[in-house]
């Protein structure tokens, strides 16, 4: 189903909500009448409110605010309808029938948060730090301390990193020139390798971004280069899925 039908569909349950919430609400005490009922009848005009914002809403990032805002709010009218029910205020039934209600909302608004796109903001440059990149540094020259040309990147390091620091932060990092050599086992094969400094950055950016932000939302039959995963436990996983559908089972 479509964001926008998904959104509808909210709205109309939305509706429905309302109008259920008003037919009991006049039986409470006159006592609530300034107090609980208006708490409740606000909260469902807001929740009407932000999900007609987010229908005509074009950017993504502020539909996502106000689904964010009105599943706050559908919280909080979760807890006045408990308050209801232990003030004796509303039947057993009624409260089931008010509490499925509800539980039907959060369902559309979780699978419209789900299918959200979102832009993570304001952690570029929070995640530009000496020590992160002196981290990188460490992974990028593992096994090869004995490299020319990561010797030369060592008898500077410290310049070295804080001039990839002081790039990454005013915006110009440049990559540098791939050097191409051949190895010959077990057969050959032409190698494109950048400079070491740009192996650094690139550890750094796999760290710091690609498995904290994307590794996460990967399939569980995504194995390459993912920690715990590799060529064996694909090979593991491709047998059962085989296996599978030898004996006939989906």
């Amino acid at each position: 189903m479509a964001k926008k039908e998904d959104t509808l569909v909210l709205y109309s349950k939305l509706e429905s909500l309302l109008f259920y919430a008003k037919n009991l609400l006049i039986k409470y005490p006159k006592s609530e009448k300034f107090d609980l009922c208006t708490d409740i009848k606000n909260s469902c005009y807001k929740m009407l409110e932000l999900v007609m914002r987010a229908l005509k809403e074009k950017n993504n990032q502020q539909r996502l605010k106000y689904l964010t805002d009105c599943d706050v709010e559908l919280a909080i009218q979760k807890t006045l309808v408990r308050i209801s029910y232990k003030m004796k205020y509303i039947t057993d039934k009624n409260f089931m029938t008010w509490g499925n209600l509800l539980e039907e909302i959060g369902r559309i608004l979780r699978r419209l948060d789900k299918k959200m796109p979102r832009k993570l903001n304001n952690i570029y440059l929070d995640k530009i730090k000496f020590r992160k990149l002196y981290e990188a540094y460490e992974r990028a020259a593992q096994g090869k301390h004995e490299n020319k040309e990561v010797v030369l990147f060592e008898m500077n390091l410290a310049r070295n990193l804080y001039e990839i620091c002081l790039d990454l932060y005013r915006g110009t990092y440049t990559v540098g020139r791939y050097r191409k050599f051949y190895v010959y086992e077990p057969k050959k094969r032409e190698i494109l390798a950048l400079p070491f400094r740009d192996r650094v950055m690139q550890q750094w950016y796999v760290e710091e971004f690609i498995k904290p932000i994307f590794v996460p939302k990967m399939i569980t039959d995504s194995h390459a280069c993912i920690k715990g995963r590799g060529l064996h436990k694909a090979v593991r996983q491709l047998a059962k899925i085989y296996e599978k559908l030898l004996s006939g089972k989906s």
